[in-house]
């Protein structure tokens, strides 16, 4: 399977491809199906764009979604496009809470 070919079935995997914006949660959601295909992706991909894929096993989620981030954000550059970041503030309990949506830009 060639390079560019697993990465838009990752990034589709991810929903980043439809061009809409993606919560974190809902991105973060899916690390298990990108751990699932480690052996592929390892045959596949140069070894600057896989990266060190063990975090995304982490039980702490912040360490788990900024490793799965600094994926995708190399898979997107492959490619060149770029992961874009939104954030949006909302009110929780008397405290301010950032919620993040992310997309793909591409040329």
């Amino acid at each position: 399977m060639p390079p560019q070919q697993i990465v838009v079935e990752i990034l589709q995997e991810l929903r980043l491809m439809e061009g809409t914006w993606v919560d974190l949660a809902e991105i973060d959601s899916k690390c298990s199906f990108i751990l699932g295909q480690e052996d592929i992706l390892a045959k596949v991909l140069a070894k600057r764009i896989l990266g060190d894929l063990s975090l995304l096993a982490s039980e702490n989620q912040l360490t788990r979604r900024k490793s799965l981030l600094a994926f995708v954000r190399r898979l997107c550059a492959s490619f060149e496009a770029a992961l874009v970041r939104k954030r949006k503030q909302v009110r929780v309990d008397n405290k301010t809470k950032s919620m993040y949506s992310y997309k793909i830009l591409t040329q």
